[in-house]
């Protein structure tokens, strides 16, 4: 008797020649578009996490053991630096008190 796959499970197939050139044609239509606003917020949020977990480096602790310190579940912090979770205001609050940190909000400067 063969093998008997799952109802979800779909076949796989080699990219077709047209996905991988619409592919690259919107690779190159967003690359000559302006920066946009969210795009200047995602790196910035990009610098402050990796800044929050080269922090926690330095003081020598797991995600495991910072997740402890906040009370969180197991594996948040792990998933909050790889970015598969977006953190919200109060969780980077959090995150960075846990570190020692203070985070201030200041006016954004913004040119006349």
């Amino acid at each position: 008797m063969g093998k008997r796959r799952h109802k979800s499970a779909k076949p796989t197939r080699p990219p077709h020649r047209y996905d991988l050139v619409t592919t690259r044609l919107h690779q190159v239509y967003f690359a000559m578009m302006p920066p946009s606003r969210e795009a200047e917020i995602v790196a910035d949020y990009k610098r402050f996490v990796a800044d929050l977990r080269q922090a926690r480096l330095d003081k020598r602790l797991t995600q495991e053991q910072l997740d402890e310190r906040l009370g969180f579940t197991r594996g948040h912090i792990e998933k909050l630096e790889n970015r598969t979770r977006i953190a919200r205001a109060d969780t980077l609050m959090l995150w960075a008190q846990g570190l020692d940190f203070d985070l201030a909000l200041k006016p954004a400067t913004r040119p006349e």
